[in-house]
C-alpha cells in the first residue's frame, strides 16, 4: 500500500530527470552556457527557456512530497542528529567525491570557467569547497541546506497557518537575489517555497487533486496557462518598473509559472498510470528512477565533453541535441552500472542500492 502511493512520485521523478538532461543537452543554444554552438536555433533556445521555468522547482516539489511521506506517514527522521548524518552520507560525500574526482578535472581539462593557469588544488578550493561555481552540482547543496533548515523549523512550520507560511517563503524568494549565494544560500531561499509546497501537496494530495478534477480539462488549462503567463514573463515582466504593485504582480508570477508547469505534469503521471497501471514495473522506469540520482550527477560533463568538440561544428541542432542527450544519459547509466558494483563507489555517490523502492537512492534523497 505505501508504495502505491508513491507510484505517482516515481514516474514525476523519471520525468524530471529527463527533462534535467534535456534542458542541458539544448542549453547550448542559449547565450552564456559554457558553451554556445555555432549554429543557432530558436526553437531550442525557447525549449531550454521553457524546460527552465519549472524542471528544478519540480525536483525540490518532489523532495518535498517525500520529505511529508517519510516523516509524516512513515514517522522516519525523529532523531534530527541521525538525520543529518544521513543527508550528509547522501548529498555531501556525493558532492565532494564527484566535484572532486570528476567535475572539476573535466572543467580543468576543457579549460571552462576558470582563471588562467589555475592548478587542481585551487579549484577544488575555489569551486568545491566553497561551492563557487560548482556546475550542476549547486543543486545537491542547495537541497541538503533546505533538509537542514526545514527538519529545524519542522514544528514552527507546521505550527503556523500556511499563508503565513506562503508569505514568509516568498519573502525569501523575493529577497534571494540579495542575499550572499556562499555555500547556495540565495538559491536555498529563492527554492525553499517549491519544497514546502510538495511538502503540502503530500498532506493534502487528495483534497488537491479532487478539487482540480472539477475542471473539465485540468492538463490542458495547467498547460495553456502555464505556457501563457511564461510568455506573459519572459516579456512583458522584464522591465523593472518601481512601482509595489508591479514587483509584486512581477513576485506573483514568478512563483506561480513553475507551480503551473509542476501542476500539468503531475497530471500527465496520473493520466499515465490511469492508462498504464503497472508502469513503475517496467524495467526501463526502474532503471531511470532507481539511477537518477547518478544520472544528474555525471551526465553534464559528458556534454560538455561532447560540445567542446563539436559546438563550432555545422552540425544540424536537431542531430547534435539528440547526440547530447542520449549519450549524456547512456553514458552515465554506463557509469551508474559500474558504480553499483562496488561498495565504496555506492557509498562515494550516495547510493543505498536496496531492494525496497523507498530506500532507493533517488534525486529528491
Amino acid at each position: 500500500m505505501k508504495k502505491k502511493k508513491l507510484d505517482d512520485i516515481t514516474i514525476l521523478r523519471v520525468i524530471g530527470i529527463l527533462l534535467v538532461v534535456l534542458a542541458h543537452a539544448t542549453h547550448a543554444y542559449t547565450s552564456g552556457w559554457v558553451y554556445e554552438t555555432h549554429v543557432k536555433s530558436s526553437f531550442f533556445r525557447r525549449l531550454t527557456l521553457y524546460v527552465y521555468s519549472f524542471h528544478m522547482p519540480l525536483f525540490l516539489f518532489i523532495s518535498g512530497a517525500v520529505y511529508y511521506f517519510c516523516r509524516k506517514e512513515l514517522e522516519k527522521y525523529n532523531d534530527f542528529k541521525a538525520f543529518a548524518w544521513n543527508k550528509i552520507k547522501r548529498l555531501v560525500v556525493p558532492y565532494i567525491f564527484v566535484g572532486s574526482v570528476y567535475l572539476v578535472p573535466i572543467r580543468l581539462k576543457l579549460g571552462i570557467n576558470l582563471y588562467p593557469g589555475i592548478t587542481y588544488g585551487g579549484a577544488i578550493f575555489n569551486q568545491i569547497l566553497r561551492v563557487q561555481i560548482p556546475g550542476g552540482l549547486w543543486y545537491v547543496v542547495m537541497l541538503f541546506n533546505i533538509f537542514i533548515v526545514f527538519r529545524l523549523f519542522e514544528k514552527l512550520i507546521d505550527a503556523n497557518p500556511i499563508i503565513t507560511n506562503l508569505i514568509i517563503f516568498s519573502f525569501l524568494y523575493y529577497w534571494s537575489p540579495k542575499i550572499t549565494n556562499q555555500y547556495q544560500i540565495s538559491r536555498t531561499c529563492f527554492h525553499i517555497i517549491y519544497f514546502y509546497l510538495g511538502y503540502l501537496f503530500q498532506q493534502y494530495k487528495n483534497q488537491i487533486i479532487e478539487k482540480l478534477k472539477m475542471l473539465k480539462y485540468p492538463f490542458w488549462i495547467l498547460f495553456i496557462t502555464h505556457f501563457c503567463l511564461f510568455t506573459f514573463m519572459r516579456k512583458c515582466l522584464r522591465v523593472p518598473y518601481p512601482y509595489f504593485l508591479w514587483r509584486m504582480l512581477n513576485l506573483s508570477v514568478r512563483i506561480i509559472v513553475p507551480v503551473l508547469g509542476i501542476g500539468y505534469c503531475y497530471f500527465a503521471v496520473l493520466w499515465i498510470l490511469n492508462k498504464i497501471p503497472k508502469i513503475t514495473e517496467n524495467k526501463i522506469i526502474k532503471v531511470l528512477d532507481k539511477n537518477n540520482f547518478i544520472i544528474y550527477l555525471f551526465h553534464e560533463p559528458i556534454i560538455y565533453c561532447i560540445l567542446y568538440k563539436l559546438y563550432d561544428s555545422s552540425m544540424k541542432p536537431i542531430i547534435l541535441v539528440n547526440i547530447c542527450f542520449w549519450v549524456s544519459l547512456l553514458g552515465s547509466l554506463i557509469l551508474a552500472f559500474i558504480i553499483n558494483k562496488s561498495i565504496i563507489l555506492r557509498f562515494l555517490t550516495g547510493n543505498k542500492f536496496k531492494k525496497n523502492i523507498l530506500n532507493k537512492r533517488f534525486i529528491n534523497t
